[in-house]
């Protein structure tokens, strides 16, 4: 089904059909309906209507599929094609070779078939191996831009005294806050944000997203807590200054996610009600935080987050929660399935679009020293936020209603 000279629905037959044979490899067939990104929108949103073994055995049906009088060049380029969607899944869905030793097994049978009996090329073969080899290592970050590291600001030596949160600058807890988060972000593969499996709150479906949005819990309740800490009105608007200066050093490095954790820590009731505490902070870091607060504000669907965002270049990490909720609002409104049994090619082509903001930014690290010490005190793993209801009850006895 089309719609104004683009795709909009098809069966899958139909889809399996432009996804391997050569001729749609050219986006000018058909009337340009078909995009350069088909096969990329195909890899990343399948687990809409299949499984991975599923799929898997479609591709191997269609890699050995002839019809009489099919010619041996016609064959070539279509296995060349398949090859190509190989590669593309190794690269695009790795977390599949990870989670299920079956799924992997099936995988490698039909790369060494395909080399016993010369169907493919021994150096596609061998390419791939090494790939899903490499992707599956304990130890594979799969980064793929490797840049010099940057010195660190924050002074060392070799004396082992207590670091504390005071004791290291706003930009170099911004820097090690971003390295952390980073590596969280690029963990989250892509099968992860198909189907709002988050929201089912099962671990073992979302693991690296469910462990993201619990880092998001931890520093917005870090924020409130590091505030309640002290005693007086001046030292609680120091910290709240010190807070704010960390994630407008973040918004430099374009780690939006944390900005938004500190952000939503200082709004937290607890802390917004200390009127005292906020007299004492600096008219320049209030006027940091009211130009975050704008950055975000949800008007006009984040336009002003949205425009911004398209604007930095990598490295950086967008705020997981938009991205999360864009998600849910396309996956409600558009069904997989319409017109009789019909794949909605559209809703998929828009998953991927809201993805995109995790494509650009992936694979680009911060080129900052990590800090043991620091990383140690900024990772949270011991720490257990205080409710809502202790954080306002705690506000209220550092600093009664008056």
């Amino acid at each position: 089904m089309f719609n104004e000279g683009k795709l909009r629905a098809a069966n899958l037959n139909k889809l399996m059909q432009i996804l391997c044979d050569p001729q749609y490899s050219n986006t000018q067939y058909a009337g340009g309906r078909f995009g350069d990104n088909f096969i990329d929108v195909f890899i990343l949103t399948y687990p809409f209507f299949m499984n991975s073994m599923d799929f898997l055995d479609l591709l191997i049906k269609r890699w050995e599929f002839k019809t009489p009088g099919m010619k041996e060049a016609e064959i070539i380029k279509m296995r060349e094609r398949i090859s190509s969607v190989l590669f593309k899944w190794v690269e695009l869905q790795f977390s599949q070779f990870i989670k299920s030793e079956e799924f992997t097994k099936r995988f490698l049978e039909f790369l060494n078939k395909s080399q016993a009996n010369k169907s493919m090329d021994p150096k596609n073969v061998m390419i791939l191996k090494n790939l899903i080899k490499e992707k599956t290592s304990p130890n594979s970050k799969d980064v793929v831009h490797m840049v010099p590291l940057l010195p660190s600001l924050f002074p060392r030596d070799d004396c082992q005294c207590y670091i504390g949160i005071l004791d290291i600058p706003p930009l170099e807890i911004a820097r090690q806050l971003s390295v952390f988060e980073m590596e969280l972000f690029d963990k989250m593969p892509f099968d992860e944000f198909i189907g709002q499996k988050w929201t089912k709150n099962n671990v073992d479906w979302t693991p690296n997203i469910l462990a993201t949005i619990k880092r998001f819990n931890k520093i917005s309740g870090w924020a409130p807590d590091l505030v309640l800490r002290w005693r007086t009105p001046e030292q609680r608007g120091f910290m709240i200054g010190k807070l704010i200066d960390i994630a407008h050093n973040c918004i430099k490095l374009n780690n939006f996610e944390t900005v938004v954790q500190i952000v939503s820590g200082l709004e937290n009731s607890a802390i917004s009600r200390l009127k005292q505490s906020w007299l004492k902070v600096p008219e320049k870091s209030q006027a940091r935080l009211e130009k975050m607060r704008n950055l975000f504000s949800p008007m006009e669907n984040w336009k002003t987050y949205r425009n911004h965002l398209a604007s930095v270049d990598p490295p950086g990490i967008p705020y997981l929660g938009l991205i999360l909720q864009t998600l849910t609002f396309s996956d409600d409104g558009n069904p997989n399935i319409i017109n009789n049994n019909l794949l909605n090619w559209y809703k998929m082509e828009l998953t991927v679009q809201i993805l995109s903001e995790i494509r650009r930014f992936r694979g680009h690290p911060y080129p900052f020293t990590p800090i043991p010490e620091v990383a140690d005190l900024l990772q949270f793993e011991n720490f257990a936020p205080r409710s809502d209801k202790k954080l306002f009850e705690d506000s209220q006895m550092v600093e009664p209603k008056v």
